[in-house]
């Protein structure tokens, strides 16, 4: 690939926002779901120092119905990869000879030119919200299934199912997650709901008793007559009584030493 090439290649996948290969393999288990398909990814043509090249993905159809077939599929999301694909599309031959049908899969149709897909391959492209065909899959004449092969899909078929079960119990969790965190909202807001209605019924209760709407007056001035009345509520009435005639009583006896002052002060100036 020439430098203008690459630049033009990754030109264009800066252009469009796709997807990435994560979602484009969402897509691929949806459509190739079980009963019907057994999904696998990262499938390599064996085990152990014995595999040489690895496919994305690869399905298998176990209803005999529908046919018993084998997918295989290379995913790409930028021109750049894909064009490297293409320069050596003999690099899938590894598993590709496994395979009854060989399927590219683009995050976006418009990543591929006219003429640039082989013609035994099949094409897949993500449309918006859905996968669809773009170019149906020729049948293949596959090669024997042979054991290494067999191992390679046995243990990525228990790899999957053990990423299956992490997937669902840490989005069980999520869920748990949510729906308490939701549980524990809506607790705490029912309780402060309650704790203002107590408060809003308690401030009706004194503004209808007293005449005062507590929104026009001082607060500290209405919290000092408040004081004032709890303490005369809590003195006997005896004793309030008795407040008063002891206060009456010191005031007449002011009054006397006031005239008292006076009559001497007379005197004084009467004398030479």
């Amino acid at each position: 690939m020439t430098k203008t090439e690459k630049r033009e290649a990754r030109s264009r996948t800066r252009s469009k926002a796709q997807i990435d290969a994560t979602a484009v393999v969402a897509f691929l288990k949806k459509r190739y779901a079980p009963p019907g398909y057994a999904f696998m990814e990262q499938v390599a043509d064996g085990t152990g120092a014995n595999h040489t090249r690895w496919a994305d993905a690869v399905a298998m159809s176990v209803w005999p119905s529908r046919g018993l077939s084998i997918h295989g599929f290379e995913v790409k999301v930028s021109r750049y990869d894909l064009l490297n694909e293409l320069r050596n599309p003999a690099k899938a031959d590894a598993v590709m000879g496994y395979c009854d049908y060989w399927w590219l899969v683009l995050g976006d149709a418009d990543l591929i030119q006219p003429g640039e897909l082989p013609e035994t391959w099949g094409q897949l492209s993500v449309h918006g919200g859905a996968m669809r065909c773009d170019k149906a899959a020729p049948k293949l004449n596959p090669k024997p299934v042979d054991l290494q092969f067999v191992a390679s899909v046995l243990r990525n078929y228990k790899r999957a199912d053990a990423e299956a079960v992490v997937a669902a119990y840490n989005e069980g969790r999520a869920d748990g997650y949510k729906e308490g965190a939701e549980q524990a909202r809506q607790r705490t807001n029912g309780g402060l709901a309650d704790r203002f209605d107590e408060l809003r019924k308690a401030v009706d209760d004194f503004e209808r008793a007293s005449g005062i709407r507590i929104a026009t007056w001082n607060g500290g001035k209405l919290g000092e007559a408040v004081a004032v009345i709890r303490n005369l509520r809590d003195d006997s009435y005896l004793g309030v009584l008795a407040k008063l005639e002891s206060a009456v009583a010191g005031l007449k006896q002011l009054r006397d030493t006031s005239a008292q002052l006076m009559a001497l002060a007379a005197e004084n100036e009467a004398l030479p």
